[in-house]
């Protein structure tokens, strides 16, 4: 992520992500610093693609709440604007969808670009904790592994894990589990050797 050391207001975010040279841009605001996010590959994109069908299927019969892809605004305070790879809101705290959500995601998913550094990521998912995230997952597409974050009383509580091990949704999507190794593309097969 390029910051920009700018303090801005949501309104001032709003015409400044506007503005015709950003419209293919993508920014978010962390505590009024602009924050310029990287193009995602398309690694990355077939990666939240596939989460947000496995969590909608996992949903549908369900009907707990909803899960959106990247590009959607939650904008719980001022000078705080973030678009999550993937999100997760329970019906509890939207009976119904808003035409914004003043809230953040009760489960936000970021996947990690090669551009993003371990400090940046930290940082990321202390501010989903401190308005009131309830779980992050960050997942690393390289390593083909996930960290698992929730709050905890000092600082946050973390928990790797790697293929052969599974995702599991907790309190908050219950009986949700997802084997690691199904959140990446397959390994890409040897051809077969001649004789």
């Amino acid at each position: 992520m390029e910051n920009v050391q700018t303090r801005l207001s949501n309104a001032a975010f709003r015409h400044f992500e506007g503005l015709p040279h950003n419209l293919h841009k993508r920014f978010e605001l962390h505590n009024g610093e602009l924050i310029e996010m990287p193009s995602p590959s398309p690694l990355h994109q077939w990666i939240v693609a596939r989460l947000v069908f496995l969590i909608s299927k996992w949903l549908e019969p369900a009907a707990l709440g909803y899960v959106f892809g990247d590009n959607l605004d939650y904008e719980p305070a001022e000078g705080v604007i973030v678009k999550p790879d993937v999100s997760f809101v329970s019906r509890q705290r939207a009976p119904s969808l808003p035409q914004t959500f003043q809230i953040m995601p009760d489960l936000a998913v970021e996947v990690v670009s090669p551009s993003n550094t371990e400090r940046e990521m930290l940082q990321k998912v202390q501010l989903y904790f401190a308005h009131q995230a309830q779980v992050v997952w960050v997942i690393y597409p390289d390593q083909r592994m996930v960290r698992v974050y929730t709050p905890a009383a000092q600082g946050v509580h973390v928990r790797q894990l790697v293929e052969g091990e599974t995702l599991e949704g907790g309190a908050l999507l219950p009986d949700f589990a997802l084997p690691i190794a199904e959140i990446f593309p397959k390994p890409e097969a040897e051809p077969p050797h001649e004789a």
